[in-house]
């Protein structure tokens, strides 16, 4: 009786181990991030949304942050602070997968890319927005000539009404 008692603890002691083993091996998988280099979040200065029905433009000056209703502009103090970080923290947005983009219009229609549901440029740099993967529940994104999946929660705030961003 208490050698298999032993006997089932070292084995029970054996697994976790090798459990936990496997969980820090692929723990130690290296991020990779969709806009790559990453910019610091301090230096973005504009930030634009092309919706399907509205272009929003959020443009930084003088540590306040203004918005452009297709071209016209909205009161700045109207402008939600938290709306806007939570814009900001796009930049770091990290990639399951990634492969390059075949710039065939079919391909790039199948992960409706082409057109895509929206754009989003931190300054300079265009990131496209397309479907979701099918099985995985990823969304597609296209930067450069790069498409990639990753988990984005952030999606139903880029297609709100304009005026969700001016709310508190």
């Amino acid at each position: 009786m208490i050698k298999s008692s032993t006997t089932n603890i070292i084995l029970f002691v054996l697994i976790c181990v090798i459990l936990a083993s496997i969980y820090v091996l692929l723990g130690k998988k290296e991020k990779t991030y969709i806009l790559s280099p990453m910019p610091e979040i301090d230096s973005i200065a504009r930030i634009s949304i092309q919706q399907t029905e509205h272009l929003l433009i959020f443009i930084k000056q003088q540590q306040q942050w203004l918005l452009y209703i297709d071209n016209q502009q909205t009161p700045a103090e109207r402008v939600a602070p938290k709306k806007i970080e939570r814009l900001l923290n796009l930049v770091r947005l990290e990639s399951e997968l990634a492969f390059e983009a075949q710039n065939e219009q079919l391909t790039l229609q199948q992960y409706e890319l082409f057109p895509p549901r929206l754009v989003i440029r931190f300054d300079q740099q265009q990131l496209n927005i397309g479907g979701l993967h099918p099985l995985k529940k990823l969304r597609y994104f296209m930067i450069n000539n790069t498409i990639h999946l990753a988990h984005f929660p952030a999606f139903d705030l880029l297609v709100q009404a304009p005026e969700f961003f001016l709310q508190p």
